[in-house]
């Protein structure tokens, strides 16, 4: 079976929506950086040590844009130009379009666009934060 342009992107975005809080800081620099009005909101409220476990089921399905987007205040939108992917063997072999890729030896690029929206549950947050702040 040859691996399509919505699985690499799939990859790519379950591999992204997972480093968030592990190799990328959930810092007040991201937040204030990266994530919507509504959801830095919220998160600066705990502290850094906290964020990943509040966000903890509150990431719904990412999506490349593939072009500009207006405010999103509800999502953490990461920086997202194209995605490298490693493979063995004749590309028309391996990928179903390989045209739709930029090939350079065992590696195919794939234009993503502008970045990548992760959107986030807001409710569930406010309510994960809640549980946090409130001592037992």
């Amino acid at each position: 079976m040859k691996i399509s342009n919505d699985q690499i992107e799939q990859q790519e975005i379950d591999s992204m929506a997972d480093a968030i809080g592990n190799c990328l800081e959930l810092n007040n620099e991201f937040v204030k950086k990266y994530a919507g009005e509504t959801v830095a909101a919220l998160l600066l409220q705990l502290a850094e040590k906290d964020r990943e476990f509040a966000l903890q089921g509150c990431i719904g399905a990412g999506y490349f844009p593939g072009g500009l987007y207006g405010e999103l205040p509800e999502a953490i939108v990461l920086p997202h130009g194209e995605i490298e992917f490693q493979f063995d063997g004749d590309p028309s072999e391996v990928f179903e379009t390989p045209d739709d890729l930029t090939i350079n030896g065992n590696l195919a690029y794939l234009y993503t666009g502008y970045g990548l929206v992760l959107p986030i549950d807001c409710k569930k947050l406010a309510e994960n934060i809640s549980e946090i702040l409130t001592p037992a």
